[in-house]
């Protein structure tokens, strides 16, 4: 009979014990941690003339359980983003070098990507880049720029959303999306007529963050703003577009 009571007792520490491991485990596992990420540039098999610089970046379903991402071009380190949005190559200078100037060849980008939970994820991308194509003349074509006409200039405006309302004093950041940033020169974006300033490197973007840059959409009174971008192509062709919201 002496023996029962100390089988109970073991048999409630083990139960416990297993308890807790469980419990545990469930708070470490990446099950809590949502590290689904892809390339958003480039286009995975995409092909780009030889010379050019490619510009990388990698969205996250949720940037928030991401510890940092590592970039690795054909088995090659290019560097460590620890912040969103995560992007390399972004707009000219001398960064990231093994995405500049690149020659004909293939080319497969590796992303290790390291979420809050300790776990480590691995995706792929392979792009191309070929010959550079011959320039079509004005008389095969072209226009007054020596451009060779196909330029894909279709961009809208991601935000803010057309007909949008916004509280009195805010900040509205402006962004817009282009079918091809590849085949654009820069934009130019005005509210209300007023000029705001030239933007000449993807993503095109206005008022992000906090700040004084873009005061004409900081701290906003009442009133109906009209924004327009013009845009300009590398095959020398202007574009506008428009959008309108409302400060209440």
């Amino acid at each position: 009979m002496k023996s029962l009571p100390i089988l109970f007792i073991a048999a409630f520490l083990s139960f416990s014990l297993n308890l807790s491991a469980a419990a545990g485990s469930a708070g470490t596992e990446d099950a809590a941690c949502i590290w689904k990420s892809w390339f958003k540039y480039p286009k995975n098999n995409g092909s780009y003339e030889e010379g050019k610089s490619i510009y990388v970046k990698v969205d996250p379903q949720k940037y928030q359980d991401i510890a940092y991402m590592e970039l690795s071009i054909n088995g090659k380190f290019i560097r460590k983003e620890s912040r969103y949005p995560y992007e390399w190559c972004k707009g000219e200078g001398s960064s990231d070098r093994l995405l500049r100037n690149l020659k004909k060849g293939t080319y497969r980008l590796k992303c290790k990507i390291k979420d809050n939970c300790g776990k480590f994820h691995e995706i792929y991308c392979t792009f191309y880049v070929k010959g550079r194509k011959g320039q079509v003349g004005k008389r095969g074509g072209g226009n007054a720029h020596g451009g060779n006409g196909r330029c894909k200039y279709r961009s809208w405006f991601k935000y803010p959303k057309n007909n949008g309302t916004y509280r009195y004093g805010s900040d509205v950041y402006v962004r817009v999306d282009t079918e091809k940033y590849q085949d654009i020169k820069e934009m130019h974006l005005y509210v209300n007529n007023s000029f705001v300033r030239k933007e000449s490197r993807y993503p095109y973007e206005w008022c992000k963050g906090q700040g004084n840059n873009d005061r004409p959409l900081r701290n906003l009174k009442r009133g109906t703003y009209n924004l327009k971008c013009r845009v300009k192509t590398n095959c020398g062709k202007w574009h506008e577009y428009f959008c309108k919201f409302y400060v209440r």
